[in-house]
């Protein structure tokens, strides 16, 4: 009798451990990568498929030699890795999409930013992020802030951001933020901002500053909108914009 219940003790045990073990599915099993093949997966900040992302790997010696691919509706891609030349291979993922009347391009998050070659193949899963810092720089974007009254001291004012629109580029919520600005370079910084379409004002000792996008103008507000755009001349920031304060 006593041998019968420890076998049946054995029986529900194993099978409690079977159902775990389907219930973890993917996340207890790693996908292996094919050899010359490499496959992903792209989603926005919420999970949801990308489609027609368009994925681009440069070989790591010759600059000239481009593999490119799109996504799918599943936000699924696969490129087939030649067998010449031979070496290792980077891959990166850039999305395009409009909002606010202008037109962004965004560098997407790579699960891993390690060189593969085609001997191992790969898999390269990317996501949507607006904020955080990657190799090189950072998401999102990033303000500058000019005072045109000497007397103003920037590392002590505090930027306050209002969305006027409920949603970010990426269709996430739109949330207010507070920033305090950072000397980055000589330059004083907001930084880690996401994109999105915002009311913005200037807090020196608990008072508003005069703001406005052109250090010429004689018209100055308390706050200002800001719409962000794409970037040319600050390394690492993918979309700026600048104000100038004065009391």
């Amino acid at each position: 009798m006593k041998k019968f219940i420890t076998m049946m003790v054995g029986v529900i045990l194993s099978g409690a451990v079977a159902e775990s073990c389907q219930q973890s599915g993917a996340k207890s099993i790693n996908p292996t990568p094919e050899k010359g093949l490499v496959t992903g997966k792209v989603t926005d900040a919420r999970g949801n498929p990308l489609k027609n992302v368009s994925i681009e790997l440069s070989h790591t010696v010759w600059s000239d030699k481009k593999l490119t691919a799109q996504t799918d509706v599943n936000g699924s891609y696969s490129v087939t890795l030649p067998a010449e030349p031979r070496g290792n291979w980077t891959i990166q993922a850039r999305h395009n999409t409009n909002a606010y009347g202008k037109q962004y391009q965004f560098i997407l998050d790579a699960s891993d930013n390690s060189s593969f070659g085609g001997a191992r193949g790969a898999i390269r899963n990317f996501s949507w992020k607006l904020t955080g810092e990657h190799i090189g720089g950072q998401y999102g974007a990033a303000i500058d802030i000019y005072s045109l009254d000497g007397g103003i001291p920037l590392e002590d004012v505090k930027l306050i951001f209002t969305p006027t629109e409920e949603f970010l580029v990426d269709g996430t919520e739109a949330r207010s933020l507070e920033k305090i600005l950072e000397n980055v370079d000589g330059k004083y910084r907001a930084r880690f901002i996401p994109v999105g379409k915002y009311l913005v004002q200037a807090i020196f000792k608990g008072k508003p500053l005069k703001l406005s996008a052109d250090k010429n103008s004689s018209t100055a507000v308390e706050s200002a909108e800001v719409v962000f755009t794409a970037n040319e001349s600050l390394p690492g920031v993918a979309f700026h914009a600048e104000l100038f304060v004065r009391k």
